[in-house]
């Protein structure tokens, strides 16, 4: 019921743009979570520009992932939307900054970070 409830605010169209972001890593552990989950939350409420009330994140960390045949440090995130601030002509310079960020953050490089997109508002 909670999730049904999360996914039905997500697709409301008449709500303020809600982004739901979870962030995926084979790193074994991100030094000061908390401290790294309030500078992502700021930096994407500045990107989005959005309260910090509008963003919900998750952090999985020690996730087995591989990115171009190594096991290097790397981050997989899903960017769960209902704005138009994400369009096919957006979010390729979102998705850079993003990475960009991680980079700055956590030492991940650049081509190690997949952002991807989703759009809330064509649930089915």
């Amino acid at each position: 019921m909670f999730i049904n409830l999360i996914w039905e605010t997500l697709c409301s169209i008449s709500m303020a743009p809600r982004f739901a972001v979870i962030l995926r890593t084979n790193l074994n552990s991100v030094k000061n979570t908390n401290d790294f989950l309030k500078a992502t939350s700021q930096f994407l409420s500045q990107r989005f520009n959005t309260e910090e009330k509008n963003l919900t994140l998750e952090v999985h960390t020690d996730v087995a992932i591989m990115r171009g045949g190594t096991t290097d440090p790397a981050f997989n995130i899903d960017v769960h939307h209902n704005t138009d601030a994400v369009t096919k002509a957006t979010k390729v310079d979102i998705a850079e900054d993003i990475a960009a960020f991680i980079n700055k953050q956590l030492d991940v490089n650049i081509d190690k970070t997949l952002v991807l997109f989703f759009d809330t508002r064509k649930c089915t």
